[in-house]
């Protein structure tokens, strides 16, 4: 498994930082930690596990897509994330029949936009 994030250098907003965190499955225990390195990647995270042995349990049968869509569907449209499975991007928009935004009155009157959350 690889875990790799890129975040803001809090020492200098203008540069990026990458940091990878590396294990096996069958050594949990063991995990390499990198360095910091400067890079020119966006912000994020990216997971990739590989080499599971196993279909883990709901992900077999002919609708493992269909499944992680439902079941991260909402997140990824709201905070512009991607999941991908056996090559495969994830695609919400593509099971969707309908979708609307409703503006939610505040007790003073402000309307609050629900649809892109701010991190």
């Amino acid at each position: 498994m690889r875990w790799k994030t890129v975040a803001k250098d809090p020492e200098d907003e203008a540069r990026n930082l990458a940091l990878t965190i590396t294990m096996e499955l069958g050594e949990l225990a063991h995990v390499e930690i990198s360095d910091p390195e400067q890079t020119t990647d966006p912000t994020g995270t990216r997971v990739v596990i590989e080499g599971i042995p196993d279909t883990p349990k709901g992900l077999g049968g002919e609708a493992p897509v269909e499944a992680l869509t439902a079941q991260f569907g909402l997140a990824l449209q709201n905070f512009n994330a991607h999941l991908t499975y056996d090559r495969e991007e994830i695609n919400p928009d593509e099971l969707q029949a309908n979708r609307a935004d409703y503006p939610i009155a505040v007790d003073d009157q402000r309307r609050v936009d629900r649809r892109r959350p701010r991190l």
